[in-house]
Protein backbone atom coordinates (compact mmCIF):
# COMPACT_ATOMS: atom_id res chain seq x y z
CA UNK A 1 0.00 0.00 0.00
CA UNK A 2 1.18 3.57 -1.03
CA UNK A 3 -0.08 6.92 0.81
CA UNK A 4 -0.20 9.36 -1.93
CA UNK A 5 -1.45 11.96 0.10
CA UNK A 6 -3.21 12.57 2.87
CA UNK A 7 -5.40 15.74 4.73
CA UNK A 8 -6.58 15.81 8.38
CA UNK A 9 -9.98 13.57 7.82
CA UNK A 10 -8.81 11.59 4.62
CA UNK A 11 -6.00 9.87 3.12
CA UNK A 12 -5.48 8.72 -0.43
CA UNK A 13 -3.84 5.52 -0.77
CA UNK A 14 -3.35 2.87 -3.68
CA UNK A 15 -6.51 0.29 -3.45
CA UNK A 16 -6.06 -3.25 -2.03
CA UNK A 17 -7.84 -6.43 -2.60
CA UNK A 18 -9.77 -5.76 0.69
CA UNK A 19 -11.47 -2.36 -1.06
CA UNK A 20 -13.24 -4.68 -3.36
CA UNK A 21 -16.40 -5.45 -1.58
CA UNK A 22 -16.43 -1.31 -0.42
CA UNK A 23 -16.27 -0.06 -3.80
CA UNK A 24 -19.01 -2.28 -5.43
CA UNK A 25 -21.15 -0.60 -3.27
CA UNK A 26 -19.80 2.91 -4.62
CA UNK A 27 -20.08 1.56 -8.15
CA UNK A 28 -23.59 -0.18 -7.98
CA UNK A 29 -24.89 3.21 -6.45
CA UNK A 30 -27.18 4.15 -9.02
CA UNK A 31 -27.81 7.82 -7.85
CA UNK A 32 -23.99 8.33 -8.57
CA UNK A 33 -23.91 7.09 -12.19
CA UNK A 34 -27.73 8.01 -12.79
CA UNK A 35 -27.67 4.71 -15.52
CA UNK A 36 -28.74 1.56 -15.09
CA UNK A 37 -25.99 0.39 -17.92
CA UNK A 38 -24.46 -2.63 -16.48
CA UNK A 39 -26.97 -5.13 -17.96
CA UNK A 40 -25.57 -8.22 -17.09
CA UNK A 41 -22.65 -6.57 -15.45
CA UNK A 42 -22.89 -6.82 -11.57
CA UNK A 43 -21.39 -3.94 -9.17
CA UNK A 44 -18.94 -6.64 -8.19
CA UNK A 45 -17.58 -7.64 -11.57
CA UNK A 46 -17.97 -3.55 -12.66
CA UNK A 47 -15.96 -2.90 -9.50
CA UNK A 48 -13.34 -5.54 -9.76
CA UNK A 49 -12.38 -4.69 -13.76
CA UNK A 50 -12.22 -0.65 -12.66
CA UNK A 51 -9.30 -1.72 -9.62
CA UNK A 52 -7.61 -4.03 -12.37
CA UNK A 53 -8.06 -1.19 -14.59
CA UNK A 54 -6.82 1.26 -11.86
CA UNK A 55 -4.02 -0.90 -11.03
CA UNK A 56 -2.39 -1.07 -14.65
CA UNK A 57 -2.49 2.56 -14.21
CA UNK A 58 -0.87 3.29 -11.30
CA UNK A 59 1.76 0.64 -12.72
CA UNK A 60 2.56 1.84 -15.79
CA UNK A 61 2.20 5.65 -15.44
CA UNK A 62 2.44 5.84 -11.40
CA UNK A 63 -0.74 7.46 -11.26
CA UNK A 64 -4.19 6.29 -11.55
CA UNK A 65 -7.49 6.92 -9.51
CA UNK A 66 -6.89 5.76 -5.85
CA UNK A 67 -8.43 4.80 -2.95
CA UNK A 68 -10.00 7.73 -0.63
CA UNK A 69 -10.11 6.43 3.35
CA UNK A 70 -11.91 8.20 6.08
CA UNK A 71 -9.19 8.19 8.61
CA UNK A 72 -11.76 7.91 11.84
CA UNK A 73 -13.58 4.82 10.20
CA UNK A 74 -10.71 3.68 8.01
CA UNK A 75 -13.90 3.32 5.54
CA UNK A 76 -13.45 2.99 2.02
CA UNK A 77 -15.54 6.25 1.24
CA UNK A 78 -14.58 6.79 -2.48
CA UNK A 79 -11.74 7.69 -4.90
CA UNK A 80 -9.94 10.26 -6.69
CA UNK A 81 -7.60 10.55 -8.75
CA UNK A 82 -6.45 10.83 -12.36
CA UNK A 83 -6.98 9.14 -16.01
CA UNK A 84 -5.92 10.36 -19.40
CA UNK A 85 -8.32 12.34 -21.86
CA UNK A 86 -6.87 12.51 -25.17
CA UNK A 87 -3.55 14.48 -24.23
CA UNK A 88 -5.08 15.78 -21.44
CA UNK A 89 -5.16 14.79 -17.59
CA UNK A 90 -8.51 14.48 -16.16
CA UNK A 91 -9.36 14.42 -12.26
CA UNK A 92 -12.54 12.09 -11.48
CA UNK A 93 -13.76 11.15 -8.08
CA UNK A 94 -16.71 9.50 -6.78
CA UNK A 95 -17.69 9.42 -3.18
CA UNK A 96 -20.54 7.55 -1.06
CA UNK A 97 -23.84 9.64 -0.85
CA UNK A 98 -23.24 11.00 2.44
CA UNK A 99 -20.10 12.44 1.70
CA UNK A 100 -20.23 13.75 -1.81
CA UNK A 101 -19.73 17.70 -1.95
CA UNK A 102 -18.76 17.94 1.58
CA UNK A 103 -15.75 20.29 2.74
CA UNK A 104 -14.07 17.25 3.44
CA UNK A 105 -14.07 15.37 0.24
CA UNK A 106 -13.18 19.20 -1.44
CA UNK A 107 -10.71 19.16 0.74
CA UNK A 108 -9.07 15.68 -0.68
CA UNK A 109 -9.44 16.65 -4.26
CA UNK A 110 -7.75 20.18 -3.51
CA UNK A 111 -5.02 17.50 -2.25
CA UNK A 112 -4.89 15.43 -5.25
CA UNK A 113 -4.94 18.42 -7.45
CA UNK A 114 -1.77 19.80 -5.71
CA UNK A 115 -0.17 16.48 -6.03
CA UNK A 116 -0.81 16.46 -9.87
CA UNK A 117 0.93 19.34 -10.07
CA UNK A 118 3.55 19.23 -7.90
CA UNK A 119 4.38 15.20 -7.63
CA UNK A 120 3.63 14.85 -10.88
CA UNK A 121 4.59 18.09 -12.92
CA UNK A 122 0.86 18.53 -14.87
CA UNK A 123 0.27 21.63 -16.78
CA UNK A 124 -3.75 20.97 -16.58
CA UNK A 125 -5.99 19.16 -15.23
CA UNK A 126 -9.57 18.85 -16.34
CA UNK A 127 -12.77 17.27 -15.33
CA UNK A 128 -16.17 17.03 -17.22
CA UNK A 129 -19.73 16.76 -15.86
CA UNK A 130 -23.41 17.68 -17.15
CA UNK A 131 -24.70 20.81 -17.07
CA UNK A 132 -27.75 20.04 -14.68
CA UNK A 133 -25.00 18.11 -12.33
CA UNK A 134 -25.05 21.28 -10.02
CA UNK A 135 -23.44 19.45 -6.90
CA UNK A 136 -20.63 18.28 -9.50
CA UNK A 137 -20.41 22.29 -11.05
CA UNK A 138 -19.68 23.74 -7.39
CA UNK A 139 -17.55 21.39 -6.18
CA UNK A 140 -15.23 22.17 -9.55
CA UNK A 141 -15.99 26.25 -9.06
CA UNK A 142 -14.70 25.76 -5.28
CA UNK A 143 -11.70 24.05 -6.07
CA UNK A 144 -10.85 26.65 -8.44
CA UNK A 145 -11.71 25.27 -12.12
CA UNK A 146 -13.23 27.22 -14.44
CA UNK A 147 -15.13 26.47 -17.65
CA UNK A 148 -12.42 25.52 -20.27
CA UNK A 149 -14.74 24.44 -23.04
CA UNK A 150 -18.25 22.51 -23.39
CA UNK A 151 -18.15 19.40 -25.91
CA UNK A 152 -21.31 17.22 -27.48
CA UNK A 153 -21.32 13.63 -27.10
CA UNK A 154 -24.08 12.36 -29.24
CA UNK A 155 -27.51 13.96 -27.92
CA UNK A 156 -25.64 15.45 -24.87
CA UNK A 157 -23.33 18.29 -23.54
CA UNK A 158 -20.36 18.39 -21.56
CA UNK A 159 -19.06 20.90 -19.82
CA UNK A 160 -15.02 20.77 -19.62
CA UNK A 161 -13.59 22.42 -16.55
CA UNK A 162 -9.81 23.64 -15.91
CA UNK A 163 -7.42 24.28 -13.66
CA UNK A 164 -3.38 25.28 -14.17
CA UNK A 165 -0.73 24.87 -12.40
Amino acid sequence: MQIIVETSHLMVRTWQEQDLASYAVIVGDENATKLKVFGSETPQCRAETELWRYQLEQDKQGWSRWAVIHKGSQQLIGYCGFSRYLNEIEINWRFLPEYRCKLITIEIIEAVVHVGFNQFGFNKIISFTSPSNHRTLDVMKQVGMTLDRIEGWGQCSALCYSLCS
